[in-house]
């Protein structure tokens, strides 16, 4: 327990850290929010929050395999899932983060979103099958392709919707976070409470600087990497 604390703190920090940094580059790059529509703020604020965010989750990730041995087996032996997440997440990200510097049209991020979510499929990351009170575990069989991909799809929009409000979609990731380390733990998914806990502390420091008054967005980049 005491290195996914660690995790956390050092996600915390460099997230923190580099989250000025973000801002002077983000308003060196034209990467603002437009004023009025969902984003309510009086001044234009930078959108590659998620830059920071990534750094701090990467960065923590790295330095708990070193600590943990029983983290570091978890992730060998699930290589092939996390492969595909990482390719996944990539793609979107670049996607999301050159919206963020030049603008996409909607369709063209939606098609990176869907291939996205069809490379996690290839890998192994999806939904077979789901659990109901009344009619217990029923698998989709073929059916969990196209319910996986728009859960992915549909999680990183609802996200994106609400990244317009000082301190909103930070405070909710960083909520959803603790609930899905607290779950990750009970269950012994060392892969997914090492995630949690490095995206909640990573969130956290970004919370520093998008509080009201924001100084920074995550952006269609930092939402599409904390929603997946």
């Amino acid at each position: 327990m005491n290195s996914f604390l660690i995790c956390g703190l050092i996600a915390f920090a460099v997230s923190a850290v580099a989250m000025p940094v973000v801002v002077s580059v983000s308003r060196s790059l034209g990467a603002i929010s437009e004023i009025g529509g969902r984003h309510v703020g009086m001044r234009p604020i930078g959108r590659l929050g998620g830059i920071g965010v990534l750094l701090g989750i990467v960065v923590a990730i790295a330095i708990q395999n070193c600590l943990d041995p029983l983290v570091n087996s978890a992730w060998h032996q699930d290589e092939r899932r996390i492969l595909g997440l990482t390719f996944g997440l990539a793609l979107v990200a670049i996607t999301g983060f050159w919206d963020d510097i030049r603008r996409l049209r909607a369709t063209q991020k939606l098609m990176a979103q869907v291939v996205a979510a069809l490379i996690c499929y290839s890998f192994g990351l999806r939904i077979s099958g789901v659990e109901l009170p009344v009619f217990g575990p029923i698998q989709l069989g073929w059916f969990g392709l196209p319910i996986t991909v728009f859960w992915i799809v549909g999680i990183v929009n609802a996200v994106n919707l609400i990244d317009g409000l000082d301190g909103l979609a930070g405070g909710v990731l960083l909520f959803a976070s603790v609930v899905n380390f607290m779950a990750a733990i009970g269950s012994g998914a060392m892969i997914s409470a090492t995630l949690m806990v490095a995206m909640g502390g990573a969130i956290a420091g970004f919370l520093l600087y998008n509080w009201y008054p924001a100084k920074i967005y995550l952006g269609d980049g930092g939402v599409i990497v904390t929603g997946n």
